[in-house]
């Protein structure tokens, strides 16, 4: 009887399910991701880190002594955003890192020091402040402006289509032939953000008056393979990699790897698990070695009914959650809970067509040997 009931319910709940016909529905949902037309280009992904979701980089920086060069050594820095009145050291040192490479000339301008505001807000600030209260208040006037705004920029060309993980990877984490072997080609990551920064050179600033800022991640070229063969001259040295010319220059160009990755759970089990913001779920099952059978992602990121097929606007609606609840998404209808509303139906062979999203809840069982 206890069997007769469970499978009389498994059917009522696919029979209120909403199959989706195009996968890539599900990744337009996605809110961080947004996209921008650039000349020349195709649509390029703009990704909008949130709380929760981490900056890594990775960098090889470069440091000269007289006529030597010293090898880089490769350093790793890792930031996970912070929530509203949860700020840390770690934060001011990921956004003072941000700021000292910061575009701030503008309209041919000087360069602006864009510490002066937050030294001069600093300093206000204890005059007002208790020890108690000082960190986080401060922290509330320089970082949240920063995370509240800060936006990775991606641009090139990938030959996928538009809105897949395939897309967002090549994009990402990828390199165009167009970009091998060129001594300057365009940097394929921009930063933004903003800040308080002052009026002009060391002048005033306006508490309110926060300004777009840019960071190029400058190095970043996909393969760090830039060729020295102008350098060939150097001598004394054990290869022209690590030589110097009398003017102090070297072919040895710092070298920097800029990811952004979000955060997902898997059901009954504590913690989360960091993956490139554009793992599919099928990289995620390769990764932790799991067959996931289905999952639960935020109201916030339902399918936006515009970008829905017209034979299914009518039914995707009727699985719309309310704004404090989940929705759910089942491959080939293989469901694990009665969801609160209709669960949204993906063919288990498009997993590789749907992204991952920041907090999503995995349903999984160990992957067949």
């Amino acid at each position: 009887m206890r069997a007769v009931f469970l499978l009389f319910t498994t059917t009522l709940l696919s029979a209120c399910a909403v199959p989706i016909k195009d996968s890539v529905t599900l990744s337009h949902g996605v809110s961080y991701l947004g996209k921008t037309g650039l000349s020349g280009e195709t649509f390029a992904p703009i990704v909008r880190p949130g709380p929760g979701m981490k900056l890594a980089v990775i960098a090889m920086p470069k440091f000269g002594r007289q006529q030597n060069s010293i090898t880089p050594v490769p350093a790793a820095f890792e930031w996970t955003l912070p929530k509203a009145g949860r700020y840390g050291r770690q934060d001011f040192l990921a956004v003072s890192s941000l700021l000292s490479v910061a575009e701030t000339r503008g309209d041919g301008a000087r360069p602006r020091d864009p510490m002066f505001c937050i030294r001069k807000l600093g300093n206000e600030l204890r005059a007002q402040a208790d020890d108690d209260t000082f960190f986080q208040r401060f922290a509330g006037l320089v970082v949240a402006p920063v995370v509240d705004s800060l936006a990775v920029r991606y641009q090139g060309k990938a030959a996928h289509a538009e809105g897949t993980p395939a897309w967002y990877r090549a994009l990402a984490n990828e390199g165009r032939a167009i970009d091998f072997d060129a001594f300057d080609s365009a940097t394929p990551v921009y930063i933004e953000f903003e800040t308080v920064i002052p009026d002009q050179p060391g002048t005033t600033c306006d508490r309110m008056g926060r300004e777009k800022v840019g960071v190029f991640a400058r190095g970043a070229d996909a393969f760090h393979t830039r060729d020295p063969a102008e350098y060939a001259g150097i001598s004394g040295y054990p290869n022209v990699w690590l030589g110097r010319t009398a003017s102090g220059a070297g072919p040895q160009a710092a070298s920097i790897v800029l990811a952004v990755e979000v955060p997902l759970q898997l059901k009954a089990l504590p913690g989360h698990h960091f993956v490139p913001f554009y793992f599919s779920v099928a990289d995620v099952e390769e990764h932790l070695g799991l067959d996931v059978r289905g999952l639960s992602r935020r109201a916030a990121y339902f399918p936006n009914p515009a970008l829905v097929p017209a034979v299914d606007k009518v039914a995707i609606e009727t699985a719309r959650p309310k704004s404090d609840q989940r929705f759910e998404i089942w491959f080939d209808a293989a469901g694990f809970e009665a969801a609160p509303t209709a669960p949204l139906i993906v063919p288990a062979h498009d997993k590789s067509r749907v992204l991952i999203a920041a907090g999503d809840i995995l349903y999984w069982r160990n992957a067949s040997r």
